[in-house]
């Protein structure tokens, strides 16, 4: 295979190129031709060198077919701007496996030859670890999301209750009785505390790390969230539904806050949504962006707080149908987390009739 400058086989770095298990290439973009490929390409690819220099199509085609597009306007943007790019992409092998590759890519001008050099490494494990790491952060925030709402509601009727009993007088007036009751009240207003201290930490702690964003299906990750939901005790109180047109839509994002944001906004449809309600996440891709919309049956949100909603520790703070209590600042840091997207959000609310918050990115922030 022809390279730009040739090496020696006797030249280290030629020997190093050969055996390192990085993929390194060289695409000429004036000829349309690569260049110059290492033999880690075939280990990776499982094609020979040769044949794809001679056919570049063959490359192209083994590149997932949800993929190609995000590949092309990467390589476009390299030949635009002149400045490196990274990506992560899939390619299907002849025998249908599947693999993460990641790609840094440069430009280079020398003697009026525009050419793209960069390194390929295969990722495959690493993006499964990451993905198992994921499904099960995302599992642990809707899980303490569900859970939260399970105990607050049970242990917000203990405190009504207790308030209730002290206004009899029988019961007023006896001191034993009232001690035992104090000590109840107590106890149940700590737990509920301990549980909003809990979630509350998650979240801020989460919302405080440095934005970490790559390429993922944002349907998987909103219809795996939901089906936590589905799966919950919840869903023989409260119906919930994914309404999308599209069976994957891949965005990049901070998974993890992207999604823990997304979490809080159904957290809020709970408190807010009465027995026997509709919680439902619609998904729409636009030319440049997604629009997701968060849409609950529930009590809305008065008018007059409405223009406080965002402040942090807004003025729009209230407890829950169920004693759910807040700190106000939860929707300060969605907020915050959807412009570090790049991003927008708003909502419109009606009294007695629910509340939809919208929520839209950019496909590539």
């Amino acid at each position: 295979m022809d390279t730009i400058e040739p090496l020696s086989s006797g030249n280290p770095l030629q020997r190093l190129l050969e055996l390192t298990e990085e993929v390194f290439f060289a695409f000429h973009m004036q000829i349309n031709k690569m260049v110059y490929l290492n033999a880690a390409f075939e280990k990776v690819w499982n094609l020979p060198r040769e044949v794809v220099s001679n056919n570049l199509s063959l490359l192209l085609q083994s590149v997932h077919s949800d993929d190609r597009s995000h590949v092309a306007d990467v390589f476009l943007t390299i030949q635009k701007e002149r400045q490196k790019q990274s990506l992560e992409f899939r390619i299907q092998l002849s025998d249908q496996s599947v693999k993460w590759i990641k790609i840094d890519a440069y430009f280079s001008e020398k003697s009026n030859n525009e050419i793209i050099l960069g390194t390929a490494t295969d990722i495959t494990g690493y993006k499964e670890y990451s993905d198992t790491l994921h499904k099960f952060s995302d599992k642990k925030n809707s899980i303490l999301q569900i859970l939260s709402h399970d105990l607050l509601g049970p242990l917000g009727n203990i405190q009504m209750s207790t308030f209730m009993l002290s206004e009899y007088a029988e019961i007023s007036e006896n001191k034993s009785i009232m001690e035992i009751i104090n000590l109840i009240n107590t106890s149940s207003k700590r737990s509920v505390t301990m549980i909003q201290d809990l979630i509350n930490r998650e979240f801020l702690q989460s919302s405080s790390v440095t934005l970490m964003k790559q390429r993922v299906d944002i349907v998987e990750k909103i219809q795996g969230m939901m089906d936590q939901y589905k799966q919950s005790p919840r869903a023989t109180l409260q119906r919930f539904n994914v309404v999308t047109s599209v069976k994957s839509l891949f965005v990049t994002i901070d998974e993890s806050k992207f999604m823990q944001a997304l979490n809080n906004l159904l957290s809020n449809s709970l408190k807010f949504t009465g027995d026997d309600g509709n919680i439902t996440i619609s998904i729409e891709e636009q030319e440049k962006n997604i629009l997701i919309k968060v849409q609950d049956t529930g009590i809305g949100i008065p008018a007059d707080m409405q223009p406080f909603l965002f402040d942090k520790f807004t003025k729009a703070r209230r407890t829950g149908l169920k004693g759910e209590p807040t700190n106000g600042l939860g929707m300060s840091i969605i907020k915050t987390i959807i412009e570090w997207h790049n991003g927008q959000i708003w909502f419109e609310s009606t009294e007695e009739k629910g509340t939809t918050f919208y929520v839209e990115i950019p496909k590539n922030s």
